[in-house]
């Protein structure tokens, strides 16, 4: 299974949390050799010792919490890319509905028609519905782009959606999750997918200049 960057990333902040808590927990123990196994309660420079071992102790509980949340961090992320391996949904709680998954939901229908998977008749059906969804998305897809919408592809202004092919978002940072959608006459339209549609003045506005670039290039 191919490790994602996130992953690799995360792995590494782990084993260099781990590294530091050693340099710490050691640094302690250097500490402690000072004394040579006495108290230090009646010895010179005792307050200062003891701000010192505080001063450990604090960075040791503190540094161990991180490695924790890093811990679940990571085992948060093998779990994704192990769900998305398999084609699952991120949480796992079922099959990813997108194009590039759909192999691997018409192998879940037909083991569950074969009574392999125990799932309801109900799931079977709406797995079913998806796949026409999904190839009539991938059909729309796979046609070919007008002047006008390659021009906004080609420019850097719109990016495919590989889950979602026929979905293309704006690339400015300035909209979040805004995006236009391929027809089957390869022109973009405004999205049907409401969460992906302009809900601003800006950003209707911006949607109405990609449609104007998109027509003027033909």
């Amino acid at each position: 299974m191919e490790e994602s960057y996130r992953l690799r990333q995360s792995k590494g902040k782990l084993e260099r949390l781990e590294r530091e808590y050693a340099e710490l927990d050691e640094r302690l123990e250097n500490h402690y050799r000072i004394t040579n196994g006495q108290p230090m309660n009646d010895k010179r420079n005792g307050a200062s010792w003891f701000k010192k071992e505080n001063w450990f102790l604090d960075k040791i509980r503190d540094k161990r919490q991180e490695i924790e949340e890093q811990r679940e961090r990571v085992e948060k992320l093998e779990e994704q890319a192990y769900n998305k391996a398999n084609g699952l949904a991120r949480n796992g709680s079922g099959l990813e509905m997108s194009v590039p998954n759909l192999p691997r939901i018409k192998e879940h229908i037909k083991r569950a028609e074969q009574g392999e998977l125990f799932v309801t008749k109900a799931t079977v059906r709406r797995w079913k519905k998806k796949v026409i969804e999904l190839e009539q998305m991938k059909e729309t897809s796979d046609t070919k782009l007008t002047a006008g919408a390659q021009k906004l592809v080609d420019d850097g202004l719109l990016r495919q959606w590989k889950k979602k092919p026929t979905i293309y978002f704006v690339t400015d940072h300035h909209f979040r999750k805004l995006a236009l959608e391929l027809n089957s006459d390869g022109k973009f339209e405004e999205c049907s997918v409401y969460k992906y549609r302009a809900k601003t003045e800006d950003a209707e506005k911006y949607i109405r200049d990609l449609l104007e670039i998109q027509e003027e290039s033909k």
